[in-house]
């Protein structure tokens, strides 16, 4: 009986590609057809699919590359439909998870190319309010596309990661960031802001994940401005003064986020040099004592643990190499000492395995602080 619904599922999921590939221009068509292929793809038989490299039933991986190629498609023709893009781009990320080798690249740039027409939407009229439907649509579509690319990658093997990083998509990425930074640094500290907060946060968040140990994507953000993008979204969330907790909270979020990017550039050796200018060592050496008025709702370690590893990798290269004017190798090294010390143990957020490591490490060697958190980096 499971077999004889499953073939059931598989003839109506030949019909549903059918249509996608007859009407491929037809908005509403290809609407309703994606969700009916969304409903017959059924979770059950994916996990079961992944998990035993086996067909539910004949011929089911020949569907799904047709199914992906379909919905590429559909993606590409109708960029600026939201209901399209949700159904489609939620396939795409549900076959991603079946097979992570399921046309990767052509799925990666199908997305990129979602993102490039969002930009052009976003770049037209850059004096239009917040409130601008044609601009609120384009950063809705730009959110939830940077979130998909995000979940695919989040999937992949770093050899991949690498390739990605030639698809453009850093750059892409980092445009998108700087065409949503512009308006939310209008209003930062206001709930309306928070849709563009959302983009920034995602696009940080994607840019994190792919940069994670994959040194010529670091180059790629360095060579683009990253490092400029960074201190002037660090120069506008460090003015926000609110009540507002959901605005504090996106805000934190989003310095975390930043920082998990630059902790990934300071391990890079030959890139450590470019992160000595005074703001940016200023920035992260404020930002190791990292507080914020509802501390008591989100645990904050993250950052201040994140803000003092960039420090001691910097560091670990010696006084020699120290350039900084602004605050002082010895301050700096002083103060990676203090804020470990602060440390609350009790905390509950979840780092990655590098923090035992080092606190480890702090806690049985006379070596300097600094010099220990930047070889663990390593």
């Amino acid at each position: 009986k499971q077999w004889y619904q499953r073939r059931v599922r598989g003839c109506s999921l030949q019909a549903v590609l059918c249509t996608l590939e007859r009407f491929p221009s037809g908005t509403q068509i290809q609407h309703v057809a994606s969700a009916c292929l969304f409903t017959l793809n059924s979770k059950a038989d994916l996990t079961v699919c992944s998990n035993t490299d086996q067909e539910p039933y004949p011929g089911y991986d020949r569907q799904v590359r047709r199914a992906i190629t379909l919905l590429m498609i559909s993606v590409n023709i109708h960029t600026y439909s939201w209901d399209v893009l949700r159904n489609c781009m939620g396939m795409l990320l549900q076959f991603c998870k079946y097979k992570k080798d399921f046309m990767f690249f052509e799925i990666i740039h199908s997305l990129i190319y979602v993102l490039e027409q969002q930009k052009g939407v976003l770049e037209q009229s850059p004096v239009l309010s917040l409130e601008d439907p044609l601009r609120d649509k384009a950063r809705q579509i730009s959110t939830f596309t940077v979130r998909n690319i995000n979940s695919i990658i989040c999937q992949t093997a770093c050899n991949k990661k690498h390739a990605v990083g030639r698809m453009r998509l850093i750059e892409t990425i980092l445009d998108i960031s700087r065409l949503s930074f512009s308006m939310f640094q209008q209003s930062p500290h206001e709930s309306e802001s928070l849709d563009f907060c959302a983009l920034l946060l995602e696009s940080w968040s994607t840019l994190w994940n792919i940069t994670d140990e994959q040194a010529s994507n670091c180059d790629k953000f360095v060579e683009n401005g990253g490092l400029e993008l960074y201190h002037e979204t660090y120069l506008v969330c460090s003015q926000v003064r609110t009540d507002e907790q959901t605005v504090a909270f996106s805000i934190t979020t989003l310095i975390r986020n930043m920082l998990g990017l630059m902790g990934n550039i300071a391990e890079v050796p030959h890139i450590r040099p470019q992160l000595l200018q005074d703001d940016i060592i200023y920035s992260f050496y404020v930002l190791r004592n990292y507080d914020r008025p509802y501390e008591n709702v989100w645990d904050l370690i993250e950052i201040r643990y994140s803000a003092a590893g960039i420090l001691s990798n910097i560091c670990s290269d010696g006084p020699d190499n120290w350039t900084v004017s602004r605050v002082s190798y010895q301050d700096v090294l002083d103060g990676i000492e203090e804020s470990v010390d602060g440390w609350n143990i009790e905390s509950k957020r979840s780092i990655n395995y590098k923090s035992s490591i080092l606190s480890y490490i702090f806690s049985v060697s006379s070596v300097p602080t600094s010099v220990n958190c930047g070889r663990c980096g390593h």
